[in-house]
């Protein structure tokens, strides 16, 4: 059997909602570098296993009944989750943060010049996002679920207009990378999302959002990312038939 520290930390994170949060306390990237052993994170980042292991115990004994296990949900089910509650989270939230960043730091920028910073990487992050919700909503979601139906069906289909879901997966991925390394660049800029003194409320609120996308945002790459990617590209394999050219 393998040992859980040589298990890949995505699939630590994927067992349950209550594993994800333990790893998010020890700052440990399950979303986008998720591909590393438990043992190797810890090793990185100076984490004693031990310890680790005993949260992640500890966890699942008192939580277990209680804990989302993503991992046994179909990919359907994982779509409209991840449409009703992330994607729904980013669009009321990316452009009218936006608006309120450009104006704290029309204000405030002299005072606090890494606020043109933040604006920056901020502006760079939204728009490339707001992008990427549109290429999963219109091309990648929609043929997960039909594909997801013809194969509880044991039926078959021709491969998407996109190419195959592998393609458009890879592509996707490489987009969450890029992602993730954003909102690290601006949690590093604001110190831990921490307002510096004499902040007005204004520039509090901006960093408090901020704060709010960059947990919602890794959990919502970690659904993409460690579960339903993997989930759709088996099913690909048994229920796209590719045409002979």
């Amino acid at each position: 059997m393998t040992e859980i520290t040589e298990i890949r930390v995505a699939d630590v994170a994927a067992y349950s909602e209550n594993n994800r949060l333990v790893l998010e306390k020890y700052n440990i990237d399950y979303c986008c570098h998720g591909n590393v052993t438990l043992a190797e994170s810890c090793k990185t980042k100076n984490i004693s296993v031990n310890e680790l292991m005993g949260e992640l115990n500890a966890e699942q004994q008192q939580h277990f009944f209680s804990a989302l296990h993503y991992n046994v949900w179909s990919p359907e089910f994982l779509v409209d989750f991840i449409v009703e509650n992330h994607h729904h989270f980013l669009k009321e939230n990316l452009v009218p943060l936006g608006k309120l960043l450009e104006h704290v730091t029309d204000h405030h920028g002299n005072k606090f010049p890494i606020l043109h910073e933040v604006r920056t990487v901020y502006q760079r992050f939204a728009s490339t996002l707001i992008a990427h919700l549109f290429r999963e909503e219109e091309e990648l979601f929609p043929f997960i679920k039909k594909m997801y139906r013809l194969a509880a069906e044991k039926r078959t289909m021709a491969p998407p207009y996109f190419g195959s879901i592998e393609q458009l997966e890879f592509s996707l991925s490489k987009e969450h990378a890029d992602t993730g390394n954003e909102l690290a660049l601006l949690r590093e800029l604001t110190n831990n999302f921490t307002p510096p003194a004499g902040a007005c409320n204004s520039f509090k609120r901006v960093y408090a959002i901020l704060e709010e996308i960059y947990h919602d945002t890794k959990k919502h790459i970690h659904l993409e990312n460690n579960l339903l990617f993997p989930k759709a590209l088996e099913i690909e394999k048994r229920t796209i038939v590719k045409t002979s050219t």
